[in-house]
């Protein structure tokens, strides 16, 4: 939920903006412009946005609502583990000459509202769209290129020079000097595949006969990192472990012809590229807000184990006045669809290498998609992991599970 509060005078700037948001990114619920005196007595969410216009100085009223939303937003420290006030709070400035914050956001640098913070396509409605998860910062996202040379070399390049020129920022392993003289090859290789944000896997007819591309197949399912097919002359990626991912974008139906792309097929390759990240993205944020906070309201911890790799361990002290006995809890926060069998297979490995395994009681792997596991799909994950080595549930069923497992 987008909220908009400002000071006396500067209702009719907060109503452009509201606009300027509903404009920019289609929001199915249209920013809430908050009425003076308004006390904060919502649900905290990932996705709350809180816009604050001023001019000078706020209300009380206003001052006491911005402290309730960054205190229900609080976040772990990870110094001291205690919580601090915290959630995403975006200042705008009126006046140019006063663009310091009032309490309580002070120490939050302002937006001033000029020419390019206005309009959909203004710094502002990037903020919040970047955010939200509804646009890309493309200079954020690293993007692994995996291909083989004997046929995919032509192909490969060109997504390396139309993923620059969007503003992305692709690795190749033939592109410029990536590769100093001398360097172990492969080292680099798996170095960059793990800072990168997803991996395009150029599926021609003669990748799968290329060992280096399964192994950088098998080191992004091993890292979490979502992998997209650029499948060539074909209907379906050629690689078994993408299969599970269901998503892939087709190019060349004739096969492969030593040209670029055209502009349509490049259209389908951003598009799914932009669609994925996207999705990632609101994943990650919003699975990993919903767990902390049931979790965190039971008093338990939330620290970050493995955070490139989503994990998180909570843990409770023994609480004899209560009768519950100290639990510790090690909870995988996933981006991928539940039924991504390599991400599953990831998170049990880890868990089998995992040093302090036998002091933690439950092992959770928590998946976020608009539909809960059907009794066929939670019976084919059964069947591959017939030893259970963690249970897999959907975030919104974690208040039900928890207690029935003696956790709350």
């Amino acid at each position: 939920m987008i909220r908009i509060f400002g000071e006396p005078g500067v209702e009719g700037i907060g109503q452009e903006i509201a606009q300027d948001l509903h404009s920019a990114h289609e929001l199915v619920q249209s920013p809430q412009l908050l009425p003076a005196g308004v006390v904060w007595a919502d649900s905290p969410e990932w996705d709350d946005v809180l816009i604050v216009v001023y001019k000078s100085d706020l209300p009380q009223a206003a001052k006491d609502y911005i402290q309730a939303f960054r205190v229900a937003h609080a976040v772990t420290d990870p110094q001291t583990n205690a919580l601090r006030p915290s959630g995403f709070v975006i200042p705008v400035a009126v006046d140019p000459n006063a663009a310091k914050p009032p309490e309580p956001i002070s120490g939050i640098k302002a937006l001033v509202y000029d020419a390019a913070a206005r309009g959909k396509n203004g710094r502002l409605a990037d903020w919040v769209g970047v955010f939200l998860g509804l646009a890309l910062r493309p200079g954020d996202q690293r993007i692994f290129i995996s291909y083989r040379i004997a046929d995919g070399s032509e192909i490969a390049k060109d997504l390396y020079d139309r993923l620059e020129a969007a503003g992305f920022q692709p690795w190749l392993d033939e592109a410029k000097e990536n590769l100093p003289p001398a360097s172990e090859v492969q080292d680099v290789i798996t170095e960059n595949l793990k800072r990168a944000s997803m991996v395009l896997a150029v599926d021609t007819p003669e990748a799968p006969k290329s060992r280096w591309i399964k192994v950088e197949i098998d080191a992004a399912n091993h890292e979490m990192i979502p992998v997209l097919p650029v499948v060539v002359k074909n209907d379906r990626s050629r690689f078994v472990p993408l299969a599970y991912a269901q998503r892939q974008v087709l190019v060349k139906p004739n096969g492969v012809d030593r040209q670029p792309l055209s502009d349509e097929e490049w259209d389908r390759v951003l598009g799914k590229i932009k669609g994925l990240l996207r999705q990632v993205y609101q994943r990650r944020r919003r699975t990993i807000f919903r767990s902390q906070q049931i979790f965190q309201e039971k008093g338990f911890d939330w620290v970050g184990e493995d955070k490139t790799k989503l994990i998180f361990r909570s843990w409770r002290p023994k609480q004899p006045t209560l009768k519950k006995l100290e639990v510790a809890v090690l909870s995988h926060c996933c981006i991928h669809d539940a039924t991504y069998i390599p991400a599953l297979r990831a998170y049990r490995n880890y868990l089998e290498s995992y040093q302090g395994i036998a002091k933690i009681n439950w092992k959770l792997c928590v998946y976020d998609q608009d539909e809960t596991l059907s009794e066929a799909e939670q019976e084919a994950i059964n069947d591959e992991f017939p030893d259970a080595p963690f249970i897999l549930a959907h975030h919104s069923e974690l208040p039900v599970l928890l207690p029935q497992l003696g956790i709350l």
